[in-house]
């Protein structure tokens, strides 16, 4: 028996998800996919002019940004290190690389009440707004690919060396051995 395979996630980043003639064109091939073997994610980093092609855009897409609270545009960054990994110093740097990212978030793991508010408030004392600080639930099917940011105290090598396989896995290959290195 076949073991069955899962399917496998197309992902489209466009800045053109509006009323414009790429979304005129394309707007109808998102829903045609075979939903059994495919996965369909439309990233945007365009207007939203809430337009018939966005709509049309969104509605045949299984995840789009918006349903995660992430920012249309902009760059997101991301870390799901449980907080007490996160010190001092690596958070330093992790604000330092947001002010010289302008409309970009960090995504991070959502613990607890107590650990966002403290994290919004070191953010503010860095001189970021801590809207910038977007936090929820790792995404068990990893439906997206952001950055990773890690911490060298405990370098996060089992999330890395998912990170990197989700890059490496197309249709059911898999290498025979696969090498983790905290870069």
């Amino acid at each position: 028996m076949q073991r069955a395979r899962p399917p496998i996630n197309f992902n489209d980043l466009s800045c053109d998800f509006h009323n414009h003639a790429t979304a005129h064109l394309i707007c109808g091939l998102f829903g045609l996919h075979d939903r059994r073997r495919f996965k369909i994610f439309g990233y945007s980093y365009g207007p939203d002019d809430n337009s018939l092609y966005r709509q049309k855009i969104r509605t045949h897409c299984d995840w789009t940004k918006e349903e995660l609270g992430l920012p249309d545009m902009g760059f997101v960054f991301s870390s799901f290190n449980l907080p007490y990994k996160i010190d001092p110093l690596m958070f330093d740097c992790w604000m330092r690389i947001l002010k010289q990212v302008p409309h970009s978030v960090l995504w991070l793991y959502d613990a607890s009440i107590t650990t966002t508010a403290n994290l919004k408030q070191e953010a503010k004392a860095r001189g970021i707004d801590p809207c910038r600080l977007v936090f929820g639930a790792k995404l068990s099917e990893n439906r997206l690919i952001t950055p990773l940011f890690d911490t060298p105290a405990f370098v996060g090598y089992l999330e890395s060396a998912y990170q990197k396989m989700r890059t490496l896995f197309v249709d059911g290959w898999a290498p025979q051995s696969f090498e983790v290195s905290p870069d």
